[in-house]
């Protein structure tokens, strides 16, 4: 009997091969149509010659993908102002609490007063 992890990895095999059957003509007519394999290799013989400006290419478009998010989050803080009128009032939750805190204090305070009196009362007789 198969472990519940070996199954699971069985299927997840399963549907990975379904998946890469179904791309690989897909993927390898586009590679063909658009020369792909070509340019690639044009492009890391071009890297391998000018290793400090392929460094520099890379680096600087992290750094400006890096500035437009700040930039787009930034914007998107500054355009969204909270909306109070949506959030409810909790004063009167916290007076009704504090209402409520009080007559159980009441209560707690009778109990003790009415246990007392009990008591009394059993030592008389």
């Amino acid at each position: 009997m198969k472990s519940l992890r070996q199954t699971f990895r069985d299927n997840r095999r399963k549907a990975h091969g379904a998946i890469r059957s179904w791309l690989r003509p897909k993927m390898g007519a586009i590679g063909t149509r658009y020369r792909l394999a070509a340019r690639i290799r044009k492009a890391n013989s071009w890297a391998t010659r000018h290793p400090r400006r392929t460094f520099g290419y890379v680096v600087g478009s992290l750094l400006m993908i890096l500035v437009c998010d700040i930039i787009v989050t930034g914007a998107r803080m500054e355009s969204q102002e909270p909306e109070l009128q949506s959030i409810a009032k909790v004063e009167p939750i916290f007076s009704g609490f504090r209402t409520i805190q009080a007559n159980k204090e009441a209560q707690r305070r009778r109990l003790i007063e009415i246990t007392g009196d009990g008591q009394a009362v059993k030592h008389e007789l």
